[in-house]
C-alpha cells in the first residue's frame, strides 16, 4: 500500500531519522581503538628481538636460572629454555594483536554495511511521510559481544604460544585454541544484526528488522507492554517478534495500541464467521476451538471464562458447566482482552 505525501514531515519522524542518519560513531571510534591497540601490539612484537631474561636481567649462552613454581618448588632453566620462552611470548603477542587487530577491523566493517543497508531502507520509508516512528540502532549486543570476543581472542592467541613454548603442545594449548575458536563464534554469533524500526502510517505500520521490511495490516498486531519490555508480535504469513528499547516513544506505543485495538475489533468478528482464527497472544479463538496456553478446547465444551489480574500478569480461567478447569494461564502475553470478552460474550459464554 503506498502512502502519497500530504502533509509535511512529522516531527517525531525526522528527529528520528536525522538521529539514524549520523553512523554509529561511538561504537566504531571504540572499536578503532581496540585496532590500533591491536596494530601497536603487532608492530612491536614483530620488530622486538626475543632476549633470555632471568628476574630482568639478560642471560648469555651457558647461564642458568632458577624459578621458583608453586607446583614444582624451583625449578632450573638453562639459556635456550628461556630464550625459547621469550620467543613464545612475541609470537603470542604477534597472534593475539593481530587477532585483535582483524577482529576489530571486521566489526567497524560490518557496522558501517549494516548501517548503510537499514538507513537506504528508512529513506525509503520515511518518503512517504509515516506519522509516527522509533528507530532502535541495536548496538548493545554487537557492542558488548565484539568485547567478548577481543579479550577472548587476545588472550587465547597471546597464552597458546607462551604456553606451548614452556611446556610443549598439550592440554593447556588445545584448551587455549578453544578459547580463540570461542572467540570466532561469538564474534559471528554477536554480529550487527541492523536496526529495527516501527514506523506508523494511517491504515498499517512498517517494520524494519534484520535488514527485513513489512507492512502489516493493524487487525494483525498484537500489541504487548511489561515491566521491563517493551515489544508487540504481529500474526499472520509473517508472524514475528519485535523487540523495542526503553526509549520509544510513548505516543507510538499510545497509538500503535489504540489503532491494533480499533482495527482488531472491527475484523474479529467477521474473522470468526469466516472459519478464522482471532489471534490474542497467549490466547487464540476460532469459531469451534479455544487454545489457551497451547491446550485445544471445544467450544461445545466452554460454559465460563474467568480472568484476574496478579501484578503485571493476568490470570485467564476458561471451565466446563461443571465448574472444571479445561485450560489456564497467567501471562502479560495476551492482548485486547476486552475483545476476547466480548465476543466470548456474544457466543454465550460467562465472563467474569
Amino acid at each position: 500500500m503506498s502512502h502519497q505525501p500530504t502533509s509535511p514531515a512529522n516531527p517525531e519522524m525526522t528527529g528520528s531519522l536525522d538521529s539514524f542518519r549520523r553512523p554509529p560513531v561511538g561504537a566504531m571510534i571504540f572499536f578503532a581503538l581496540t585496532a590500533l591497540a591491536g596494530l601497536g601490539v603487532l608492530i612491536r612484537a614483530l620488530t622486538a628481538k626475543a632476549v633470555a631474561t632471568c628476574h630482568g636481567s639478560a642471560m648469555s649462552a651457558g647461564d642458568m636460572c632458577e624459578i621458583g613454581t608453586r607446583r614444582s618448588g624451583d625449578v632450573t632453566r638453562d639459556y635456550q629454555t628461556s630464550l625459547d620462552v621469550a620467543q613464545a611470548a612475541l609470537h603470542g603477542q604477534q597472534l593475539a594483536g593481530l587477532l585483535v587487530l582483524l577482529a576489530s577491523l571486521v566489526i567497524i566493517a560490518l557496522l558501517q554495511s549494516t548501517w548503510r543497508r537499514d538507513l537506504r531502507m528508512l529513506e525509503g520509508l520515511a518518503q512517504e511521510r509515516p506519522e509516527l516512528s522509533h528507530v532502535d540502532r541495536g548496538l548493545m549486543a554487537p557492542v558488548f559481544g565484539g568485547i567478548c570476543a577481543i579479550v577472548l581472542l587476545a588472550a587465547g592467541g597471546y597464552y597458546f604460544f607462551v604456553t606451548q613454548g614452556a611446556s610443549g603442545f598439550g592440554v593447556v594449548p588445545a584448551v587455549l585454541a578453544a578459547v580463540i575458536l570461542a572467540g570466532l563464534v561469538i564474534l559471528v554469533l554477536a554480529r550487527p544484526k541492523g536496526a529495527t524500526a516501527l514506523l506508523l502510517y494511517p491504515t498499517d505500520l512498517a517494520v524494519v528488522s534484520r535488514g527485513a521490511r513489512s507492512r502489516v495490516p493493524y487487525s494483525d498486531v498484537q500489541h504487548f507492554v511489561g515491566d521491563k519490555t517493551h515489544s508487540f508480535n504481529w500474526a499472520g504469513s509473517g508472524r514475528g517478534d519485535v523487540l523495542l528499547g526503553q526509549d520509544e516513544s510513548p505516543r507510538l506505543r499510545q497509538v500503535l495500541a489504540e489503532r491494533t485495538h480499533a482495527a482488531l475489533a472491527q475484523s474479529a468478528p467477521q474473522q470468526l464467521a469466516q472459519g478464522q482464527t482471532v489471534d490474542f497472544g497467549e490466547i487464540t479463538l476460532s469459531r469451534d476451538v479455544m487454545t489457551i496456553n497451547g491446550k485445544n478446547i471445544a467450544m461445545g465444551n466452554l460454559a465460563s471464562f474467568i480472568t484476574a489480574t496478579s501484578g503485571s500478569d493476568t490470570a485467564f480461567e476458561a471451565r466446563d458447566h461443571s465448574g472444571t478447569v479445561l485450560g489456564s494461564a497467567v501471562t502479560a502475553r495476551v492482548a485486547n482482552a476486552d475483545i476476547l470478552r466480548s465476543l466470548l460474550t456474544d457466543r454465550g459464554i460467562a465472563v467474569m
